[in-house]
């Protein structure tokens, strides 16, 4: 699967004291690659839970490598699972302003139904992201 990239503008409440990017922020932009990523893919996520399909995050990490600041523009590069047949898959990010990696990062997911039971992925969950 290739690559998925969009952009988010730093809002000023997402800065600390020193007008420095606060760490929790980070988790925000990368649930919001997300989302957009499985947009891209034809998957709408409020309808994916209205059916009954939840991809929670078990597990989340950041290494963080520059700062950013109010205003900036933050590039994220969300890379797709190579397999996601499982009830499990990872997803990793990069992050940047300008031409600076500013992080990296990875969120663990696993896929359950709606009486929040482990499941593999549904097949139409498959075929939209092979697309």
């Amino acid at each position: 699967m290739t690559p998925f990239e969009t952009t988010v503008r730093v809002r000023y409440a997402e800065t600390d004291a020193m007008g420095v990017v606060h760490h929790a922020s980070y988790f925000v932009w990368l649930e919001y690659a997300r989302v957009e990523w499985l947009k891209s893919c034809g998957l709408d996520y409020k309808k994916l839970e209205q059916s009954g399909f939840f991809l929670p995050v078990v597990e989340a990490n950041l290494k963080y490598h520059a700062s950013s600041f109010f205003d900036d523009e933050v590039r994220i590069k969300l890379t797709p699972p190579q397999d996601i047949q499982r009830v499990r898959f990872t997803l990793t990010y990069e992050l940047f302003r300008d031409n600076t990696r500013i992080a990296d990062g990875k969120t663990v997911h696993v896929f359950l139904n709606k009486d929040r039971k482990l499941i593999k992925p549904p097949p139409f969950f498959i075929e939209a992201l092979r697309k």
